[in-house]
Parts: C-alpha cells; sequence; structure tokens
C-alpha cells in the first residue's frame, strides 16, 4: 500500500573504516593510472541517469509530441486571435499596454519572445501553452514524496492525455498557464512543509507571482490554500499541528520579506512590459485613485463587475455535466479514492478540499467556461494518481494479468458490453408490434447474459480470493473507462477540434475561416498586390446580433497593411471599388449593401456553438429578492429530465452523443459574406455547405407563396396540447418559429425568424398563406422577431434587421411599411421613427402600434399607418428604463407589460409609459445569448405569462409577480414568443422545435 505521507527512512549500511593513505611511491604503475582516472574523468561529457525521473521524461516526451502534433491547424478561436495578435504586435515593436479584459500580461509577453525566437504563425501562437502544457506533466515528479513513486507517475500519465488538458494545451488562453503556476505553487507550499528548504517556499512566492500576471485566478488559487491551511492551523491535533506552526515560524521575518519583494518585483517588471508602460501599476489589482490613473480600471474591479454578466449563461451544473464528460477516470478513480484509499494524509485531505472548493467556487462563479475545467480537474488527477500507484504497489497489476485475473476481466468486460447493448436497444424508436416484440427478446436474452456473468464473478469470488477478483474487475472496467478516455482526448482534439460537436469547443470559428484567408491569399497573389492589396472588414457595433468578423481575422490578415474597417456608417472617403475583398457578418451588410452589386459574395460560417439544450433542466429554487436581484437555491428539473429521457427518440440521441459525439440537434452559427470583386476572376471552390449569393438588394414586393407544398395538419397530444407545424408524418413545415398572434377570424399567423417568412395556419391547422424571404425588398424579411394582427385583420410584423416595420392584408399582400436603421444612444428622446432592432409589436383596442425598439432602450407608438405618436424608455436601470427590453404585451386596460431582460423583471406601465409596477424573475433571463429572447404574454385574468427559451418552460405570474405555475414544453424546445387566444389556449412558438404550441388554458 502506497504511503501518501512522509516515508519511512531507508536503512543506511554501517560506515567501513577508512583504509590509511598510501604513499604515491608505494603504488603500482597500474594502480596509479587507475587513481588517476577520477581526475580525468572530471571533464567527461558523462552525464548521470536518475532512473528515478526516467519514467516521467518519457510521459513528457508522448505529451510533447501529442501537444505539437499539427498544433497550428485548427481555426483560431475568437478570444485565441485577440491573444495571438496583441503579442505580435509587441514582437512588431508597437508596445503592450495592460488591459484587464485580457488578463494580465505574462501571457503576451512570452508568446513575443516565442514570435522572436521562432517566428510568427499559428504554429508559434500556440507554441507556449503547448509548452506549459508538457511541463504540468513533469511536475508530479517533484510530488513524489506526497503522491508516491508510483502514484505520481499515474498522475502524470493522466496529465498527457486527460481531454481537458490536452485540448487546452493546443489553445492560446491564459487557463493552461494558470494550471501550469498553480501546481508550481501548491509544490512549493508543500515540498516547504516537508523539509523546511525555504527554497521550496521561494518558488512557491515566485510561482504566485507569475501566476498574479497571468490572470485574476490567482486569488480563487490562493484562497484556496490559503483557507487550508488557517483551518488546519488551528483544527490539526498534535505533530502535525507542532510541525505546521514549527514551519510557519522558521520561516522568519527575512524569508518572508524575499518572498514579498519577489512577488511585487515580478509584476512590477511584467505589468509595465520591464519599465516602459508606468500605466499597468494602475490596472493591475483595483482602481487607484491616482491622477495617473484617471479612466483606468483595475483587473479586480474588471472582472468582479463582469460575473453579473454570466457570460456564456451557463448553469449552475455546468461543470458537474463536464466533468462526468470528460474527466470520468480520475473521477471515478477520486472516489474511489475518498473511499478506500489509506492512510490518508495531509496532502490527501488538501487535494479533497482544493477539488470540492474549486468545483463550488466556479460553479458559483457568474462566467462559466470550459477552459476553466482544467483548474477544476488538477486536484482530481492528483487524487486519482496514487489511488492507481496503490494498486500498483499492492501488485494488482501482475494479479489482473494472471490467468486467472484475464478471465474475471473478460467476463467484466462481456458484462459492460452487454449493458450497453441493452440499453442501446432501447434508446431508439420502435416501430411495429413485430419489431418491439424482437427489440424485447433481444434485451431479455442480453439481460440473462448479463446476469449470468454477475453469477459467474459471484462463484469464483470465494474460489478464486478477492486478491484475484478485485484486480481482474479493476482491469475490465478501466480498460473500457481508459479507452473511452483516451478517445475522448483524441476525438476532441483533433477528429473535429474547431467544430463544435461537444461542449468542451465554445464558440468556435469554424474551418471556413483558414480556408477564406488562404482564397485571400490567392487573390493577393494573382493580383500583384501582395500584402499591399486592399480589404474591407466589419467591425461590428453595439447591441443585437452584430458582432464583427474583424476577430479572428485581425490575426490572420495581420501581414495585410490596408485593412480599413466600417461600422454602422462607412466612411465617404473609402471607394469600394478600390477593396478586392470585403468581409462582413451577414446582419452587417447594411452600411455596404448597395455596393455588392459589384462582387460575387458567399455566405460562410464565422463562427458556431454546441446545442444548449442542457440549460433547460435549470431551474430557480428557493431564494430571496434584493430589489431587482435575487439570490437562489441551485435547482434541476428532474420532472423535465425523466420526461425528456421517456421519449424513445430522445434517448437515441443522447446514447449517439455519448458513442459518436453527434449533436443532439443543429449547432448553431453566425453567418458571414466573403465577398470578391467581379473583376477578379477566381473565387473558390467553395468548401462543402458554403452557399453563392446574389448580396445586391432585391426591391420588388415578394408575393405571397401557395401553400400546396406545405401539407399541414392539426396534432394533439395526450396532455391537451395542440401543435401547428407538422404533416401527418411528423415533418415540420417552420423553420426557426419566432412569434405567433391570432386573428379575429381564428387564422394563427406565425413569423420565421430563418425562413424570414409569415405562415397562416386554418383554425384546422392546414396552411392558410405563407409569404416572405430573406431580403429588403418590400414583402421580404430580414430575420423577423415579432407579429400582431390588427382587429380588421391586417397582419404587422418587426422586420428586426431590416429595422423597420411591415403590414399585409390577412393573405400576405403588401400594404405599408416604416423606420430605418438608426441609433438613439438609449435615449427616449431623440431620432424618432427609426429602429435599431424592433423585436415585438402589439396593437391596442384603440388602434395605436406599440414596438420594443431594443437595442435603441424604448418603446416606440405609431399609428396603425405608421405615423409616429410617441416613444418612452431610455437605457438604465430606474423604473420606466430598459435594458434589452423584448416582449411586450397589453392588458384588458390597456397597460403595457415589458421583459426588460438584462434588468431581470417585468415592469409594467401606462399606455403613456408612466412605471406602475416591477417584480423580478427568477434565474433565466440573464444570458447574453442571441438566442435567448424572453416574452410576455397578458390573460383575462390579469396573469403575465412569460417565455424561458433557455430552459424550455413558460412561467405564470400573477400581477404582482408571485409565482403560480411553471409550464415545461415537450422535447428539446426554445420557447420565443407567444399569444393568449380568445378561448384560453397560450399559443406559443417552439424556435429549436419548428413548432408553434397551444397548451390548454390554465
Amino acid at each position: 500500500m502506497v504511503q501518501v505521507g512522509p516515508r519511512a527512512a531507508t536503512p543506511v549500511a554501517p560506515t567501513q573504516p577508512k583504509a590509511p593513505p598510501v604513499a604515491p611511491d608505494q603504488v603500482a604503475p597500474e594502480q596509479a593510472a587507475e587513481l588517476e582516472a577520477p581526475e580525468r574523468r572530471r571533464y567527461s561529457l558523462e552525464i548521470p541517469i536518475d532512473p528515478e525521473y526516467l519514467p516521467f521524461l518519457g510521459l513528457m516526451l508522448l505529451g510533447l509530441v501529442l501537444r505539437f502534433w499539427d498544433l497550428g491547424a485548427k481555426a483560431f478561436h475568437h478570444d485565441e486571435s485577440l491573444h495571438a495578435f496583441y503579442s505580435w504586435r509587441l514582437y512588431d515593436g508597437e508596445g503592450y499596454v495592460h488591459d484587464p479584459m485580457m488578463h494580465g500580461p505574462l501571457l503576451f509577453e512570452l508568446n513575443a519572445l516565442a514570435y522572436l525566437v521562432f517566428g510568427a504563425s499559428d504554429f508559434t501562437a500556440r507554441l507556449v501553452p503547448a509548452l506549459f502544457g508538457v511541463a504540468i506533466i513533469g511536475m508530479p515528479y517533484l510530488l513524489r514524496h506526497e503522491l508516491g513513486r508510483a502514484g505520481a507517475i499515474a498522475a502524470s500519465m493522466l496529465f498527457v492525455i486527460s481531454p481537458a488538458f490536452l485540448y487546452f494545451s493546443r489553445f492560446i488562453r491564459h487557463d493552461i498557464y494558470v494550471d501550469a503556476f498553480t501546481l508550481m505553487m501548491i509544490i512549493g507550499v508543500f515540498r516547504y512543509l516537508a523539509t523546511g528548504n525555504r527554497n521550496w517556499f521561494y518558488t512557491a512566492c515566485v510561482s504566485a507571482a507569475l501566476l498574479f500576471a497571468t490572470k485574476e485566478d490567482f486569488y480563487i488559487s490562493g484562497f484556496i490554500p490559503f483557507t487550508f491551511l488557517l483551518g488546519s492551523w488551528f483544527l490539526l491535533k498534535g505533530e502535525r499541528r507542532t510541525l505546521l506552526r514549527a514551519r510557519v515560524r522558521a520561516l522568519g521575518v527575512r524569508a518572508w520579506v524575499i518572498g514579498l519583494a519577489a512577488f511585487v518585483a515580478i509584476n512590477l517588471l511584467l505589468y509595465t512590459t520591464f519599465l516602459t508602460n508606468l500605466q499597468g501599476i494602475c490596472t493591475a489589482v483595483v482602481t487607484l485613485p491616482l491622477r495617473g490613473c484617471v479612466g483606468s480600471h483595475g483587473a479586480l474591479n474588471y472582472w468582479l463587475d463582469q460575473q453579473d454578466f454570466a457570460r456564456g449563461g451557463q448553469p449552475w451544473f455546468y461543470y458537474f455535466m463536464l466533468l462526468p464528460l470528460y474527466e470520468f477516470v480520475p473521477l471515478v478513480l477520486t472516489v474511489l479514492a475518498v473511499a478506500f484509499a489509506r492512510p490518508r494524509q495531509f496532502f490527501f485531505w488538501f487535494c479533497t478540499y482544493w477539488f470540492v472548493a474549486a468545483l463550488l467556487i466556479y460553479s458559483w462563479a457568474g462566467e462559466k467556461m470550459p477552459w476553466m475545467l482544467p483548474q477544476i480537474t488538477l486536484p482530481l488527477i492528483l487524487l486519482a494518481g496514487p489511488m492507481l500507484g496503490q494498486w500498483a504497489d499492492a501488485g494488482w497489476g501482475k494479479r489482473a494479468l494472471s490467468s486467472r485475473g484475464l478471465a474475471v476481466g473478460g467476463l467484466v468486460l462481456l458484462a459492460i458490453f452487454g449493458l450497453l447493448a441493452w440499453i442501446g436497444l432501447g434508446a431508439g424508436q420502435i416501430g411495429s408490434p413485430l419489431q418491439q416484440q424482437s427489440v424485447l427478446l433481444q434485451r431479455l436474452a442480453l439481460a440473462v447474459l448479463i446476469a449470468a456473468v454477475c453469477g459467474g464473478l459471484a462463484f469464483l469470488a470465494p474460489r478464486w480470493g478477492r486478491e484475484i477478483v478485485l484486480p481482474g474487475i479493476a482491469l475490465g472496467v478501466f480498460a473500457v473507462l481508459g479507452a473511452g478516455y483516451i478517445r475522448t482526448a483524441l476525438l476532441v482534439t483533433y477528429d473535429h477540434p474547431d467544430v463544435p460537436d461537444e461542449p468542451l469547443i465554445y464558440v468556435q470559428s469554424t474551418p471556413d475561416v483558414p480556408f477564406i484567408v488562404n482564397q485571400i491569399d490567392k487573390i493577393a497573389a494573382q493580383t500583384g498586390k501582395g500584402t499591399d492589396m486592399n480589404i474591407l472588414l466589419d467591425n461590428g457595433w453595439g447591441d443585437g446580433d452584430h458582432e464583427a468578423v474583424s476577430w479572428p481575422f485581425e490575426w490572420y490578415l495581420r501581414d495585410y497593411h490596408n485593412r480599413r474597417y466600417y461600422t454602422k456608417t462607412i466612411d465617404p472617403s473609402v471607394n469600394l471599388a478600390d477593396y478586392p475583398v470585403l468581409l462582413a457578418r451577414d446582419t452587417n451588410i447594411d452600411p455596404i449593401q448597395s455596393n455588392l452589386s459589384q462582387y460575387n459574395c458567399q455566405t460562410y460560417k464565422l463562427n458556431a456553438w454546441f446545442p444548449e439544450e442542457y440549460k433547460m433542466f435549470a431551474s430557480a429554487g428557493p431564494g430571496i429578492s434584493f430589489g431587482t436581484h435575487r439570490l437562489e437555491v441551485p435547482w434541476l428539473r428532474f420532472d423535465l429530465m425523466y420526461q425528456t429521457l421517456q421519449v424513445p427518440e430522445n434517448r437515441l440521441k443522447l446514447l449517439k452523443f455519448l458513442l459518436y459525439r453527434q449533436p443532439p440537434s443543429d449547432t448553431g452559427a453566425r453567418g458571414m459574406l466573403f465577398c470578391v470583386n467581379k473583376n477578379i476572376p477566381v473565387l473558390g471552390p467553395a468548401p462543402i455547405g458554403a452557399q453563392s449569393t446574389s448580396a445586391a438588394p432585391s426591391l420588388a414586393a415578394a408575393a405571397p407563396q401557395a401553400p400546396a407544398s406545405r401539407d399541414a395538419v392539426l396534432q394533439t397530444q395526450a396532455d391537451g396540447t395542440t401543435i401547428y407545424g407538422r404533416t401527418a408524418d411528423g415533418q415540420s413545415v417552420l423553420s426557426d418559429p419566432k412569434n405567433v398572434a391570432v386573428a379575429p377570424n381564428g387564422r394563427v399567423y406565425v413569423v420565421e425568424g430563418r425562413a424570414a417568412r409569415v405562415t397562416a395556419f386554418n383554425p384546422d391547422g392546414t396552411v392558410a398563406a405563407s409569404w416572405g424571404g430573406p431580403g429588403n425588398g418590400d414583402g421580404q424579411f430580414q430575420e423577423p422577431w415579432g407579429i400582431a394582427v390588427a382587429p380588421d385583420g391586417k397582419v404587422y410584423v418587426a422586420d428586426t434587421w431590416n429595422h423597420r416595420i411591415q403590414y399585409f392584408d390577412p393573405n400576405g399582400a403588401f400594404l405599408g411599411k416604416w423606420g430605418q436603421l438608426g441609433d438613439a444612444k438609449g435615449s427616449a428622446a431623440d431620432q424618432p421613427g427609426v429602429f435599431w432592432g424592433p423585436r415585438s409589436i402589439q396593437i391596442s383596442s384603440s388602434g395605436e402600434v406599440f414596438v420594443t425598439d431594443t437595442g435603441n432602450k424604448r418603446i416606440q407608438v405609431f399609428s396603425l399607418d405608421g405615423n409616429f405618436l410617441r416613444m418612452f424608455g431610455g437605457a438604465g436601470t430606474a423604473p420606466g428604463q430598459f435594458n434589452e427590453q423584448v416582449g411586450l404585451a397589453l392588458d384588458s386596460q390597456g397597460n403595457v407589460w415589458v421583459a426588460d431582460t438584462w434588468n431581470n423583471r417585468v415592469q409594467k406601465l401606462s399606455p403613456e409609459g408612466q412605471p406602475l409596477a416591477q417584480f423580478s424573475v427568477p434565474s433565466g433571463w440573464e444570458s447574453h445569448n442571441v438566442t435567448n429572447k424572453p416574452y410576455l404574454a397578458v390573460d383575462s385574468q390579469e396573469h403575465v405569462i412569460a417565455s424561458f427559451p433557455e430552459q424550455n418552460q413558460l412561467t405564470v405570474f400573477t400581477a404582482d409577480g408571485q409565482q403560480l405555475k411553471q409550464i415545461p414544453l415537450a422535447g428539446n424546445g426554445s420557447p420565443v414568443g407567444l399569444t393568449v387566444a380568445p378561448d384560453g389556449r397560450i399559443l406559443v412558438a417552439d424556435a429549436r422545435g419548428n413548432v408553434v404550441d397551444a397548451v390548454p388554458a390554465q
């Protein structure tokens, strides 16, 4: 059994008495030569080999190969391009100024050094993080005393192949640096406690300094060991307490002064870029009230503020989900270690505390991202390694590989594969009664097989003994887990590193990006302009879905000197005829739309992300409200999980994801245009999936489409919910439905975002009319989000990214429009009648049209023919002000109810905009995802019904904000727009399910 604490002293042979010295004249010539040999060997190049570190060197070499293989091939993530580019600027002589938004300076300075030595390329941009990943593999060598030799080797093995460590060692972000410095700091602390050698204390101080210069995780990584040692100071008893206190006191004032001086000196040099930028002092920690620091923002202040934004909008259980998906081997070993490992030494308890604290702190933090997973996995591996080492030292390996051990392992493998087959057979959709009977018989046969194997193991256990059976079981189980662990790491790292088929890959630039760069290089060579060729890129703007293409292209096109950018407007001095290449988000083409007829354009994917249906399982538990904020207990929708897994199709999707990494639904994506002047004869070929597009504006009104090809029928579920938008065989006729409205004659009108059209259904569910299509002409749409029907039957559509309102007769004939793009900068007093992004539209009984002008933070009111009447709102958190107001509803008194999304509240206002009431909503609206747009409806009892797109549910509130009930939707939906029909049914557009659900009156 491995001793995870201090080792017993190794017996030393008795010292032999020394022989008396021999006079030189008494030595024979051959003996004299032998005596002189050591003196001559002093100049030999021989290096003594310590077999103790040979396994670690071998593992580091394997890790080096895995981390360097094809290192530059993956498309650069948005964050990677920022880090690579600003490192390059430092290398290129443009200097570096610390910006808290991009964390600490060390990454940029080390990367600039790598560029200086090896040149700037996609490979060398990721070279330093890869080297840190290799260094982490070797660090358990320094913990042999704490982990045991075999345990340290096992920990290094896990670091080599860990999916989280392997993937993010090949990713230029700060996190792998954080892991390396955190581990080295911990090594320094515990080696000092074990040995009393102050050099280890200084190692911890230097590591802490470098960690501070890397990322704000320093505060978490420092808090955890500090609180553990502080607790140990008071809670330990006996010799351990005496030793701990003696070690701390033995440091003395001098050692603390040296350590602190090293910490300050290192960070002073790094944050000021070696004293060339003293402004770095102002931003290193907190905002300083100094004259020279005016306008600066301290790093700690900045990132504490960022937690309120909850970037990514991930649920509280995010890391509880990722750990078993990716780090299941160290997770299982840690559970076994906590249950069975003996003895449990000081370092064991620290690693246990470290893992639990890290998991809880990172889960509690507002921003949750997959690149923080290694910080939680780090202590997990240090717990798992000694468990494997304990088995190795106990001779389990030899016994597991004996004939009897192999027999037991084979039986375990047979049982595991039988269980997997049994699960797989029950996962898919079952067809005819004959097929059902066949599946039932197969599952029964597998159950008999599994029972027989378990019975065989029970029979063998008392005959062969635990010393054979337990190692054999471990062999079988970990053969499967180990193979799965390696496969998981290789798939995410090499098979699809820039295709988000799994959640470890987050909003990743697609392979289209390096393809486009390659095409630009060819065009530059073809035109003879080279890196002097003009390129125009959009730089995005403000609110809404207007993210730019400038990142990651700023890194890829760094050598092109004549890059120009545009935002909402384009500089009049820019003549597009001088630009052979244009790059723009497909939502950002308004400023250049009129010139695109001069270009051949193709549509590509800029970046993509894994579908996040899992968010619907998070729910608000009990909590306390503080104004617009609410502190809640984390909660899980086990009922919704059970309901979801009851559907055979969902079980099959889950199994396919676990086995083959097939996403359960389509990945989300942002599109972009790559446009080449028509005078350039070559463009392409495009990668599979890219679409050619004629980017010239279309001005003709779109004619209503015949509904004959969309043969929908009304379907009723067991709970009474009726479904609009499916054919008899279950196929959807809708694409990304965003909102729904009911006409006086019972027609149901649905506006579809991705399809850019309106579809009208008869009361029996058949399609009555359909019109629209992508474009900016009359009757065309650009991702419309809102729809309403006037008392006379006219249909009004919020044409969101054409920044206008259009209206039609009941069958889709175009009647009129109003509005254009305008930025009111959050004012409710300027630029009436223009829109940033109209999301919701409602029509009062008096014929007034209310529109949420999202982005401009206001609500505008018009007559039925588009004459401006008034507006109210404005940016802010005060009553009557908004921050990403989306959903809009009118009650029977004409009062206006608004989903004030990022203020996390519902507001009630008079028709003139006077604040009347407000109430906070449970968690679910804080995400800034472009699909997380909640809407409202008010029923005849003045109940407010709100959609929660990422939770796949509706919530019913009283007028004063008391929660009455939650209404989960079936499947993996995303409810967005909703309305209450005259008969009391709640009609909700399910954007992900591509249907409209009509929920019975509540």
